[in-house]
């Protein structure tokens, strides 16, 4: 099916609505269905190469990319996205199954396609394709960067083949608690918010070891917490016109100063808006775990999340640029 035809079996789903009050899962919805460069992403993926050649008719990539995303938006298994498009009709509309006429397809299906993408490179796709909507858009890279890192804990459970947990994961101390699983380390443009570099490490890495992949190098001010302060080498290689802003940190017996720590708290009015990303991966994507085992896979998805985090993020002006 084409992209066309997908946007003409929402909108007739949208018309059919008894009620006139949409629910806040079609807002969403129906938001995703406009901001998603979908023409883009699709000439970028080419053949769909995943499908068996027995069974079923193939239901085309564009269906199955609207079922990947769907799990990637509402933190779904792949059983967990064919049982919703079965359950909740604004999903199957979403994706293009009128289930009177035709069944859902099965998780394999979903396994096969979910494989396929990481072998074209999907993260990098979607990435291109949605960096190139937000500077049609007008948001763009300016001169300000700030980083930031957070845990994305990994399952501890030894209940499988090789009876251990994710031996890629790593451990750190959060709070007094101890954590196991992964950082995603994060720089964003201290003016807009959107997310320009990605990085994903076990959760034992420093924050701080990772700043030079954070930055893109035409940076002017550099802004992060505590974590990275005493970076100047590595700003000074990666971004040698960039004015260190990140936070003062005391140490045994020089604790900080008034000074410091009003200066502290003017420059976290900037540094703080690296923490938005972070709130809509982990709240309205509720992606706190991992899915998966291993670095890699972990790394490919949450990628593609940061990209799924920009397009909603930057979701109105995006919106209006395709009107």
């Amino acid at each position: 099916m084409t992209t066309m035809h997908q946007h003409s079996i929402w909108a007739a789903y949208l018309r059919t609505r008894v009620d006139q009050e949409p629910t806040r899962k079609e807002r969403f919805l129906d938001t995703m269905e406009h901001v998603i460069p979908w023409t883009a992403i699709l000439e970028d993926l080419g053949e769909d190469t995943s499908g068996s050649l027995l069974g079923r008719k193939p239901i085309g990539v564009e269906r199955k990319l609207r079922m990947y995303l769907l799990a990637q938006w509402f933190a779904l298994s792949d059983q967990g996205v064919v049982e919703m498009i079965r359950d909740v009709a604004c999903t199957a509309a979403f994706c293009g199954f009128d289930l009177t006429v035709e069944k859902a397809p099965d998780r394999t299906t979903l396994v096969r396609f979910r494989k396929w993408l990481g072998e074209s490179r999907f993260a990098d796709v979607l990435e291109a394709c949605v960096d190139e909507a937000c500077d049609a858009a007008g948001i763009r890279i300016s001169n300000g960067t700030s980083v930031d890192a957070t845990v994305i804990e990994a399952s501890t459970s030894t209940k499988n083949k090789d009876q251990e947990a994710d031996p890629e994961a790593g451990r750190t101390k959060k709070q007094g608690n101890w954590k196991h699983g992964y950082k995603l380390h994060i720089g964003v443009d201290s003016a807009t918010r959107r997310i320009h570099s990605v990085s994903v490490t076990p959760a034992n890495r420093h924050d701080g070891k990772e700043l030079g992949a954070l930055l893109h190098g035409d940076e002017e001010e550099v802004h992060g917490d505590s974590a990275y302060h005493g970076q100047g080498e590595t700003m000074a290689r990666h971004a040698p016109d960039a004015t260190d802003l990140t936070h003062e940190r005391g140490a045994a017996g020089h604790p900080l100063t008034p000074a410091q720590r009003a200066s502290n708290r003017t420059k976290s009015s900037t540094r703080a808006k690296v923490e938005h990303p972070f709130r809509v991966i982990k709240c309205q994507f509720a992606h706190r775990r991992t899915r998966y085992r291993g670095l890699a896979k972990n790394t490919e998805q949450l990628r593609v999340l940061c990209s799924l985090a920009n397009a909603y993020l930057f979701r109105h002006a995006l919106a209006q640029s395709t009107v």
